[in-house]
């Protein structure tokens, strides 16, 4: 629910702005599908519900990412892509270290952090350029 509430208060900010992009649209668009896909996952607990819940997790961080990215960098697009690059790789290593699969399968063994272990490389991104932005 906090997903939906957040979208939409974003969204209202968005238009009391002179200028948005539609990076920063998108990036609202899929905190709003977060909070529909955790909904669905939690209400049904199934395989495409977990797919409903977890792809757009991913392709928040990578969105927010990549913005954060550009942004920093002056809007520069070589900078941009190189940084995005060096980015993916280390989310990717450190989902390979810390996941038990690559993938966005559903696992019902038990595990350590029941499955959470995933989101690592999404919060050590989210906190880097948290700490980037603000330097």
């Amino acid at each position: 629910m906090a997903f939906l509430i957040i979208a939409i208060l974003a969204w209202r900010k968005l238009g009391t702005r002179a200028y948005s992009d539609y990076w920063e649209k998108a990036v609202i668009i899929l905190a709003a599908m977060i909070g529909i896909g955790s909904f669905l996952f939690h209400t049904f607990a199934t395989n495409w519900a977990a797919q409903a819940d977890i792809i757009p997790i991913w392709m928040f961080i990578g969105s927010y990412s990549l913005l954060i990215i550009y942004r920093l960098s002056d809007h520069e697009r070589w900078t941009t892509l190189i940084a995005a690059i060096i980015a993916t790789v280390l989310m990717l290593l450190v989902h390979t270290l810390t996941s038990d699969s690559v993938g966005t399968r559903v696992n019902t063994d038990p595990l350590m952090f029941n499955g959470s272990l995933q989101y690592l490389p999404a919060l050590a991104s989210l906190v880097t350029f948290s700490i980037v932005a603000h330097l």
